[in-house]
């Protein structure tokens, strides 16, 4: 949701997960256990960038989402409140109210939840994180599966940040049930990294084993990477 957001989140881990030698030559051993603490402390140090990471995904998306619904809508009384809100100071409490109006007064428009997507992201960069999910509850259960996505998973990167990390991996995990979701696999990797986060290992194990398979019909290249640095991490957690 922040403004610098990409479209496709950057899960850039150290590479670790390398074939053990054939030959027990010290050196090459060195190597190995010396790139695995490495991929130890990265993790260990990096897990809030990587599991709120979702939440930059959202900016991309409701720009998307903004030029679509503009294209198409007639809320045209929704559309100027929301522009005439955007040209206000970013995060200003005029820009919130004129946010706060569009979906008061037009809360059946689409426009309606690009104003909460671009006013929860506020709250999120200001850790207003009960004001955050506030304003995203109402449109996790919107009619619009993009938007119901968007919000879940955005909701539950807010929580991740609040260090609820067993309702986030339950709202990732309800976002990866969603089988028509394009981004079910990530919102699955996310789950494990909050259910690590939460303690809960054996899940979040279970998690990044489905992920790192070969045969899985869902998991990219990349993720089934990230995957398999995951279950060393854990392995060395253990």
């Amino acid at each position: 949701m922040t403004s610098n957001g990409e479209s496709v989140i950057n899960f850039s881990i150290m590479s670790t997960y390398k074939r053990l030698p054939h030959t027990k030559a010290k050196p090459q051993r060195n190597q190995l256990v010396t790139g695995l603490d490495h991929a130890y402390h990265w993790i260990e140090h990096n897990w809030r960038a990587v599991i709120a990471g979702i939440v930059s995904t959202a900016g991309v998306v409701a720009i998307i989402l903004l030029i679509s619904y503009l294209m198409g809508s007639r809320d045209e009384k929704a559309k100027n409140l929301y522009f005439e809100a955007t040209k206000l100071s970013t995060g200003s409490p005029e820009q919130i109210m004129g946010l706060e109006k569009v979906f008061e007064e037009y809360p059946r428009s689409k426009i309606a939840a690009i104003a909460r997507l671009k006013l929860s992201d506020i709250y999120y960069a200001d850790k207003q994180y009960d004001k955050s999910e506030g304003v995203l509850k109402p449109i996790t259960s919107a009619g619009d599966r993009l938007i119901r996505t968007l919000a879940i998973t955005s909701l539950a990167a807010v929580k991740a940040a609040s260090a609820d990390y067993n309702g986030a991996a339950d709202l990732y995990v309800k976002a990866y049930e969603d089988k028509k979701n394009p981004s079910r696999a990530l919102n699955y990797y996310n789950a494990g990294l909050a259910y690590r986060e939460a303690g809960q290992l054996d899940e979040a194990k279970k998690v990044f084993e489905e992920l790192s398979r070969e045969d899985s019909d869902i998991s990219s290249p990349s993720l089934k990477e990230k995957s398999k640095e995951q279950l060393i991490w854990l392995a060395i957690k253990r």
